[in-house]
């Protein structure tokens, strides 16, 4: 073998080795654990440019308050998800796979930032999970963070109906979802999309 042959060898084991730990380096960062105050980003594939087209979009609308929260890795063990029990109080739109109590998954930890808040009345815009077992009758937010809106502060009254009837204003949760909704909607609103 020359010495221009051997020389070429050379930089071609160097180079395997530096891709081989390249390689490695990857795979450890990959496979690191996720704190749980870590906030995970993520792209949506539809993002929603009237009340309407998301009303259209959902298996579920309903009104309610949430009961209680908690965290789990139950898809895989490192993605966290907070499971919200919902109590529905009025139902715009399909059929609830519980009468009374539903669980909305909400992606992250209850340590991090959530869209649903316990205590809370909201307006959520739902999506069957499309998972097996019994997370098949949970839901998530239409839009990921999109399809919740919050009733306003001081608006909840004990035996008040004014917050199913129509006259009580909920507020956008995230404002900063890319979507083209509108950032205040009263129960009112909902009705023209019945069908």
């Amino acid at each position: 073998m020359s010495e221009q042959d051997t020389r070429t060898a050379k930089i071609i084991v160097t180079l395997i080795a530096a891709f081989a730990m390249l390689m490695g380096v990857l795979y450890a960062v990959r496979h690191l654990p996720v704190a749980s105050n870590v906030h995970q980003s993520f792209t949506r594939a539809h993002v929603y440019s009237s009340l309407s087209e998301m009303f259209d979009d959902s298996d579920l609308v309903i009104q309610g308050t949430v009961l209680s929260q908690h965290s789990t890795f139950d898809i895989d063990e490192t993605t966290p998800f907070t499971i919200a029990e919902v109590s529905v109080t009025k139902v715009h739109k399909g059929t609830p796979s519980s009468a009374e109590r539903i669980a909305v998954r909400q992606t992250g930890s209850s340590e991090g930032s959530l869209p649903l808040h316990i205590g809370d009345h909201y307006v959520l815009f739902l999506t069957e999970s499309g998972l097996s077992g019994d997370k098949a009758k949970q839901y998530y937010i239409t839009g990921a963070t999109a399809g919740a809106y919050q009733l306003r502060q001081g608006q909840w009254r004990q035996n008040d109906e004014s917050h199913s009837t129509g006259s009580a204003d909920y507020h956008r949760v995230d404002m900063d979802s890319g979507d083209d909704l509108p950032s205040d909607i009263s129960v009112s609103d909902l009705e023209q999309f019945k069908k």
